[in-house]
């Protein structure tokens, strides 16, 4: 991790001649019909814009060695989820690879060839909202299928035979006639790629049936390395002459500093300097990380005031209440079918039945288990620089230190390492984090290694926002539901988070309103997003806005289930009947979990759709009435996430989610007074214990439609149905989160 003296454009040129093989350059343009929001693709077809010298990649990019050795570069972030593996997996599966063979690395930082395709990413580098896997999965299979038949015409002219004749078998070319057989080493060694690449469609591509990759159980590329010790994180780069450096920034957003005890804390062992960094932010360069950390816990600053010092979370969320239950302030329309306004005025007049409900959520840390950090190495005077880091929107961030240190994107080389973990921490537009580093480096003229300790982490964070959603439905007097009206007040994180794609994207609220529409068969929706600003550091948080609003509105589901006294799944099951998918799954986890009709056994259920995914779940509670302690013992999931890639690794994401969920759901909130963030450390910032997580039990429903995004999205049911458990067990409702013992005590008693 020291030397790096072969530029990524010197490799570009050379490749070709240099004795590595063949190096594909593949152009993966968005399909000709995608879905905006599941990320499907249709018609899609592939084109070339490389030849063999590797002058022009876009996405994907596969290296064939004279040895048989096949690198596939990976676009995507892996920050434990698994993708990197899936994606190589998808493109090894076209191009009949010897999975053997196979090593992944990660793709350089560039837009214009790695974007992900899916357009609300507006051509950058996202990996993000489970969105990986669905977003390349056609491409990466038309352009591995294309690689192989560029393989297959080699083997043809070489062997004077049609390539109709000939067939793959992993890694091998075959004529079964003359039973002739050429590896792809062998093909590497004396094939060039042709002017043009040869065009593929969905027809090339393989029957599902013939898959041997896609759906069986391939073992994750990460876990050897990760399982060894030998996985490189940025906190793991060592460099020669390498400083550290921890930063403290302003409590308050838009605060700066007026003073700082810098001569003092500069006395201290091996501080080298302490230094403010405009416009928010105190720095403290030392020879080892620990004389950092207690010269940063030495630092007495004095902060201006701004007009966010007074906030106070808890009047905040007061005021987002009123602001739900306000009917005339009208918000942004995500779902609009029918009148349900008017069908609820109507049903109110004939004295038909109308339910509503409230229910609230507070602001959340990632608790990302890598704190955040990154080297940082500024060079020849300050005109480039070369960064280390694992970051989940990488051209973000050679584009923000460029823009700190003021020169061209093109002279910023990130090295990109694994993630310890982003849960969206690591995706801001402007990282800030890895800012800091190539800042404190272009002041000490040598490479700094910055680590956030985890009290900077926690206070001066980016949450995900605060929530109150008030709900009404109504139903005529044949007990048929006729109206749904469902309203969210939130700020919406990616205006700060993301503000470039925010402006692109309208100034829509798109994570806080994510899985906000409803699937049920009513006739009347309104669901709309009134933005309240709050001027907070915000962030998407996994799940993004998916896991606050189904536990309001599966919660709710609940409420009008037992007041009608209708079994909950059965009542689902009856407002999906035009939705056979979704009834399957949860049907699945019905059975799954010996679901009893009518009775009140501590379970709860909760069934979501969301950007393709079909999600049902069944969680069984107990409740300590003495000490108000909910605890879940086990949670069933059925899922229906289209072509299963890798099935284990799908338990293991649903088994991640479901347990982040939980956590979320029973402990974690961040609270704000006179500006301030009130935690620190995970003794006030409470976590979930490996002695309380549940026994999580999944299952994959069969099915043919392409991937879609499973990640961030296996917990969003695991809250409602917790919620929805409490009170099978209790009789009594949590209507907002997290459930506290206080909380669950003074519900209890209520």
């Amino acid at each position: 991790m020291t030397d790096f003296p072969l530029k990524r454009r010197e490799f570009l040129v050379g490749a070709g001649v240099s004795g590595l093989g063949l190096v594909f350059g593949l152009d993966l343009k968005p399909a000709a019909a995608m879905d905006a929001t599941t990320g499907v693709t249709t018609g899609a077809t592939a084109s070339v814009v490389a030849q063999a010298t590797g002058a022009g990649v876009k996405m994907a990019w596969v290296r064939i060695a004279p040895d048989g050795a096949i690198t596939i570069m990976a676009p995507a972030a892996e920050m434990g989820q698994g993708t990197t593996t899936a994606l190589a997996v998808v493109f090894a599966e076209e191009l009949d690879a010897d999975w053997n063979k196979v090593a992944v690395e990660f793709s350089p930082a560039d837009d214009k060839l790695y974007a992900n395709p899916l357009p609300f990413f507006f051509g950058m580098m996202v990996t993000a909202a489970s969105t990986a896997v669905m977003g390349y999965y056609n491409n990466m299979r038309l352009y591995g299928a294309q690689a192989r038949r560029v393989l297959l015409d080699a083997a043809a002219a070489h062997l004077n035979v049609p390539a109709s004749e000939l067939i793959t078998e992993p890694s091998v070319v075959v004529h079964a006639k003359s039973g002739q057989r050429l590896t792809y080493g062998e093909i590497a060694g004396f094939a060039t790629l042709p002017e043009t690449l040869p065009t593929m469609s969905e027809k090339d591509l393989k029957d599902p049936s013939q898959f041997r990759l896609i759906g069986h159980e391939i073992p994750r590329v990460d876990i050897p390395s990760k399982t060894d010790g030998s996985a490189t994180y940025s906190i793991d780069v060592r460099l020669p002459n390498m400083v550290y450096a921890t930063i403290v920034r302003a409590p308050v957003l838009g605060a700066t500093p007026i003073s700082v005890n810098d001569a003092e804390v500069s006395k201290m062992r091996d501080v080298i300097k302490v230094m403010q960094l405009p416009p928010d932010r105190v720095a403290v360069a030392a020879r080892t990380y620990e004389a950092a950390l207690a010269a940063e816990r030495a630092l007495k600053i004095a902060w201006s005031k701004t007009a966010q010092s007074e906030f106070d979370s808890d009047r905040a969320m007061e005021e987002q209440s009123a602001m739900a239950r306000d009917l005339g302030k009208a918000g942004v329309q995500v779902q609009n079918t029918g009148d349900a306004p008017a069908a609820i005025k109507d049903a109110l007049k004939s004295a038909a039945k109308v339910y509503q409900a409230e229910y609230r959520t507070e602001l959340v840390y990632h608790a990302q288990l890598e704190p955040l950090n990154s080297v940082a190495w500024v060079k020849e005077g300050g005109k480039s620089v070369e960064m280390w880091a694992g970051s989940q929107t990488p051209t973000h961030l050679t584009r923000s230190v460029a823009e700190a240190l003021g020169i061209s994107p093109e002279n910023v080389l990130l090295h990109r390492t694994y993630l310890g973990g982003g849960f969206g921490r690591r995706s801001a537009q402007d990282h800030d984090w890895a800012v800091d580093s190539a800042l404190v480096s272009k002041e000490l003229g040598q490479p700094v290694k910055v680590i956030w300790s985890r009290e900077s982490d926690v206070r001066f964070g980016r949450f995900k926002p605060m929530t109150a959603q008030y709900l009404q439905a109504a139903e005529d007097s044949n007990g048929r539901l006729t109206a749904w009206h469902h309203r969210l007040v939130a700020d919406e994180a990616l205006a700060m988070t993301d503000p470039t794609r925010f402006e692109k994207g309208k100034e829509f609220p798109r994570i806080s309103t994510t899985g906000i529409r409803t699937d049920y068969d009513v006739p009347n929706i309104l669901v709309e997003a009134v933005r309240n600003k709050l001027g907070l550091r915000m962030s998407a948080v996994r799940g993004v806005g998916s896991t606050v609003n189904q536990f309001a509105a599966e919660s709710f589901v609940d409420e009008i289930a037992f007041a009608r006294g209708a079994d909950p799944v059965e009542m689902r099951l009856d407002l999906l009947q035009k939705d056979p998918i979704a009834q399957e799954a949860l049907r699945a986890v019905a059975a799954m979990a010996g679901w009893k009709k009518g009775e009140k056994d501590g379970r709860g259920v909760s069934f979501i759709v969301n950007a393709g995914t079909y999600l049902a779940t069944i969680a069984r509670v107990t409740v300590d009435r003495k000490t108000g302690a909910i605890r879940v013992p086990e949670i069933w999931i059925a899922a229906d996430v289209g072509v299963p890639i890798m099935p284990r690794n799908l338990d293991a994401q649903l088994q991640s989610a479901a347990i982040h969920s939980m956590s979320n759901l029973l402990k974690e909130r961040i609270t704000f007074k006179n500006g301030a963030v009130q935690q620190s450390n995970f003794y006030d910032y409470q976590v979930i214990r490996m002695s309380e997580a549940p026994e999580v039990h999944t299952h994959i429903v069969p099915s043919s439609r392409n991937p879609v995004g499973i990640g961030d999205l296996g917990g969003i049911g695991v809250g409602p149905a917790v919620a929805n458990a409490f009170f099978s067990a209790t009789g009594k409702r949590l209507r907002q989160s997290p459930f506290l013992p206080e909380r669950v005590l003074a519900a209890l008693k209520s």
